[in-house]
């Protein structure tokens, strides 16, 4: 009979989703490291290095929630409304700490101004927007889920088969790789 389409995409949605979370766990360690590096206190780089650090976490969470045979609608959802949250203060963050090393105002700026590029600080933000966006239009399609079972509660049949459909984790896991990618392009300017 051959192998069906529908088993080739759970095979590559699944070796996606190990290499993601190998990657995640990589770049935890890395930024672990980077916290020893000695810095100047600093109200943006706490909150950047903050926000960054939930997002890896989040990110670790949200695989292995996405890879479980049944993901926990309530947990999924959570877990996805943290990290945008984070995504977001990364963003808002980044930004004031990139127009201080552009504009020569941040002297306690906490970026590594040797690795600073504003090209690449562009790239990073842009990067991060496109992300919180994926992620966002992930969180609504749970949310529309939701309010067509017309239940309060998000474990419900239609909330489970939608986060259960390989179209959804695949979309969900091309955007937490893409938003890994580029908070790990943020880690070694921090340092």
């Amino acid at each position: 009979m051959g192998v069906l389409p529908i088993s080739l995409l759970e095979a590559a949605a699944s070796h996606l989703a190990t290499a993601v979370v190998d990657l995640v766990k990589l770049l935890k360690v890395c930024f672990d490291e980077s916290k020893a590096a000695p810095r100047v206190a600093s109200t943006s780089s706490h909150s950047l290095e903050m926000s960054t650090d939930s997002i890896i976490a989040g990110i670790q969470d949200l695989l292995q929630l996405v890879r479980a045979p049944s993901p926990a609608p309530n947990a999924l959802y959570s877990t996805l409304q943290s990290v945008i949250s984070s995504v977001r203060e990364t963003i808002d963050t980044c930004q004031v700490e990139f127009d201080a090393v552009e504009t020569g105002s941040g002297a306690d700026a906490q970026l590594n101004a040797d690795l600073y590029d504003p090209g690449s600080a562009r790239r990073i933000l842009d990067g991060l927007e496109k992300g919180h966006l994926q992620l966002t239009d992930q969180l609504n399609d749970i949310t529309e889920a939701q309010e067509a079972a017309g239940d309060d509660d998000l474990d419900n049949e239609i909330v489970r088969e939608l986060l259960n459909e390989m179209v959804f984790k695949q979309r969900l896991t091309s955007a937490l790789v893409d938003v890994a990618k580029f908070t790990k392009t943020l880690i070694p300017w921090l340092e």
